[in-house]
């Protein structure tokens, strides 16, 4: 969703191509939207959230609000797209919000490492 964004910002919008994309861009708010879970964020695995070891994930939660922020803001999705990406934002502030640590600032759920 993020390179997709991306290239899009940069795509001429008069390219072949451009409609294309756009039309990936939203289907991938939807695609996110079924995969996030009830707290907001996505799981590590985005279709095995009951699966034993699986778990909310911050870094790619974040990715994906991007995308969904960007996409908005360049009309490549809808107004749903808003209400989606301020739900997720909600679970990564509530799920994922810094605490201090031992005089240090530590970040839950990001991943650590997978597979």
């Amino acid at each position: 969703m993020m390179a997709l964004v991306d290239i899009l910002e940069l795509f001429p919008a008069d390219h072949h191509g451009a409609g294309r994309l756009k039309r990936s861009c939203s289907a991938c708010t939807g695609v996110l939207e079924r995969a996030r879970s009830c707290s907001g964020v996505w799981y590590q695995v985005l279709d095995q959230g009951g699966r034993t070891g699986n778990y909310l994930e911050a870094s790619a939660s974040c990715m994906f609000v991007y995308g969904l922020a960007k996409a908005l803001a360049w009309a490549f999705s809808t107004r749903l797209a808003w209400q989606r990406r301020k739900a997720a934002w909600g679970g990564i502030l509530e799920h994922s919000s810094p605490k201090m640590q031992t005089g240090c600032l530590a970040w839950a759920i990001f991943c650590g490492g997978a597979g």
